[in-house]
């Protein structure tokens, strides 16, 4: 999502309902380099699961 994707993905990703990244900066840089929508973009987090 970094760098410009094709016509045929960057009309799929306008067309979904969300789209999820796991940062506000992969979030920034995906739409300023596709020109995407950020308020379809949802956060999820990376998580490490320290219980092993």
């Amino acid at each position: 999502m970094w760098e410009p994707l094709t016509p045929r993905t960057k009309t799929i990703l306008r067309k979904a309902a969300g789209i999820w990244t796991i940062s506000r900066y992969t979030r920034k840089l995906a739409c300023s380099v596709n020109q995407l929508d950020e308020a379809k973009f949802k956060m999820l987090p990376p998580a490490i699961d320290d219980s092993s």
